[in-house]
């Protein structure tokens, strides 16, 4: 099984505060990981750390290529006012570190766009305002902007919040067709999972550390 990303005794302090110590964990390709901790856990910390927008205290956290890592944070309630664009446009930021600065996107770049969308299955979205749209539509759209640039592993913030029933299963059928038929690796955070079903391996994350449990026992 190949590693993508492993935590090696990894201890994040802020201050004199220990917010996350000796963290062990191994990220495979193509595992579909659940990350359970209630709010004040070090969740957002954790995602920091392995987005590198932190350095650990001490550990090191090793990545055995360089990785794309397409990261969805909690969606916002105030995204009109973050993202007042079009689909097509909050996907072309998704582009950025593709097209380079203050260049034109080429037709390959909206050709991506294209092949992104109907991934996700919203092309008819493609035009519409990000206010215009559900809060499941909303939530496919960040993924969308996630996925387009071809990241190597998706990693979600509290996917499901604001969702309705219907919509969490739609995102739940939409993550288990990316990991299964595109062989994408995912790391999902949240502080509850209804449904573990989709998950292959789950972590809690408590008391500063990271355990991984049974999915028989979670």
């Amino acid at each position: 099984m190949k590693k993508f990303i492993e935590f090696s005794n990894v201890t994040f302090n802020y201050e004199s505060l220990t917010i996350l110590e000796k963290i062990n964990l191994i990220i495979n390709e193509g595992d579909f990981i659940g990350i359970i901790g209630p709010n004040g856990s070090g969740k957002t910390t954790f995602l920091k750390l392995l987005l590198k927008e932190l350095v650990p205290t001490s550990g090191e956290v090793k990545y055995y290529d360089d990785y794309e890592i397409g990261y969805v944070e909690q969606l916002s309630l105030n995204i009109e006012s973050a993202f007042p664009y079009s689909v097509k446009e909050i996907l072309m930021m998704g582009l950025y570190s593709k097209i380079g600065i203050f260049r034109l996107p080429k037709k390959s770049h909206h050709e991506l766009i294209d092949k992104t969308l109907n991934l996700i299955g919203i092309r008819e979205l493609k035009s519409k305002r990000i206010s215009e749209l559900s809060g499941g539509q909303q939530q496919k759209v960040m993924i969308a902007k996630a996925l387009v640039a071809s990241p190597s592993l998706l990693v979600l913030d509290e996917a499901f919040s604001g969702l309705d029933e219907e919509s969490e299963k739609n995102l739940i059928n939409l993550l288990q067709k990316l990991n299964k038929d595109h062989k994408m690796t995912i790391l999902f955070v949240s502080h509850h999972f209804d449904d573990k079903s989709y998950l292959n391996r789950i972590f809690t994350l408590s008391d500063r550390n990271i355990i991984e449990i049974e999915k028989e026992k979670a």
